[in-house]
This record gives C-alpha cells, sequence and structure tokens, in this order.
C-alpha cells in the first residue's frame, strides 16, 4: 500500500479504537499500531555522502494573493520559483553541501530524525507541510529526503518514488527534531528561509 495511504489508514483506525473503547482503545493502539513505515538503512545515503543538496521548500503548493478573500481575489495560480519544485513544492533555494563541516552537520540532522522515528511515540500529525529537502546521488541512484518539522514527518524518495515516511513525533515533554542545522546552512549559503512553522 502507498505510504500516505497507510498513513492516513493508521490515523482512521486510531481514531475509530479510540471512539469505539475509550481508554481500551488507546491502550489497543498503543499495542497494534505497526512499526514506523521507513527503515534506518533508508538513510545510510544521506549519511555517507561527500555531497548533499540542500533546499528550502515553500510549504504552499498555492498562491492565493494578498488578500484571497477579496470579492474580486483572482483564482489560485500554482505557485512558481525560478529554481523549479522538489516533489511538487516550489524551491526557494538550492545549495550543495561538500565542506566536512557542513557535511556534518547535514548528518547530524538526519541522526536525530532517525533517532526520533525510533522512539517514535505512534502519533500522527493530519498534515504536511514541508520546508526542507535533502538529496544524495549514491550507486547511480537518486534518493530524496522531503522533511516536515511541523508535522513530524518526512518522506523518503529513491528515483522519484516515494520509498516510506519517516514520522517523529514524540511523547509530550520530549525534545523533538529541530530544523535549526539546516536553516544555519541555508543562511551560510545566503539561500532563502522557507516561513517559520507554528510550534506545536
Amino acid at each position: 500500500m502507498n505510504p500516505m495511504k497507510m498513513r492516513i489508514l493508521l490515523w482512521c483506525l486510531g481514531i475509530v479504537a479510540i471512539a469505539a473503547f475509550g481508554t481500551a482503545g488507546l491502550a489497543m493502539w498503543g499495542i497494534f499500531h505497526p512499526k514506523n513505515l521507513y527503515s534506518s538503512d533508508q538513510l545510510a545515503p544521506f549519511l555517507t555522502a561527500t555531497e548533499v543538496e540542500l533546499y528550502s521548500v515553500n510549504p504552499e503548493r498555492m498562491d492565493y494573493g494578498e488578500d484571497p478573500h477579496a470579492p474580486d481575489a483572482p483564482e489560485p495560480k500554482r505557485m512558481k520559483t525560478p529554481f523549479g519544485d522538489f516533489h511538487d513544492y516550489p524551491v526557494l533555494g538550492i545549495c550543495k553541501i561538500t565542506a566536512a563541516a557542513e557535511l556534518e552537520a547535514v548528518r547530524k540532522a538526519v541522526k536525530a530524525l532517525d533517532a526520533a522515528g525510533r522512539q517514535w511515540s505512534g502519533g500522527i500529525v493530519m498534515c504536511f507541510n514541508p520546508r526542507h529537502g535533502l538529496r544524495v546521488r549514491s550507486g547511480g541512484r537518486t534518493c530524496d529526503l522531503l522533511i516536515c518539522y511541523e508535522c513530524s514527518a518526512a518522506h523518503i524518495y529513491r528515483d522519484d518514488a516515494e520509498d516510506g515516511i519517516l514520522f517523529f513525533s514524540l511523547p509530550q515533554g520530549t525534545p523533538s527534531p529541530s530544523p535549526e542545522d539546516l536553516n544555519s546552512l541555508l543562511k551560510a549559503h545566503a539561500v532563502a528561509l522557507p516561513k517559520k512553522h507554528k510550534q506545536r
């Protein structure tokens, strides 16, 4: 099953279990919800690459104009940028990461996602507003990671096909992965930053 469809199905099953069985439903969900929809091996190319493309991504795909509620507001249009798109999301800028210290910052960010994914609480946020993307080429294949820190999920792609989803929502009070390492790299390369997400 397509990972996105699986994501929606899992969320629906959890809601049904809780609605039908209350506290018992919560217990059932905690016991029976499937494991995360990725494996750590899928992130290995991002940890060994000597060149990484870092993307600043606009989470909004459509341009609604300055005042979408105005009586004469134009129809929303597909948002376009000079940099094209990254898995259907407009790209605000791209930089190539090759310096050892900067590659280590990328690895730190990926390792933080993996660590949180392995501790995943089972929670799924029903949104996806990605602001960061990573691309590496390994063994003749292209591997991409489209990250949404706002909604605690990252989509994994291999050769442009979705290959998994890394959920990383953690129990309340547990520090979550932060976009700051990637934002610092974007700033260092004078790449426009995506709009900040709302803290949850």
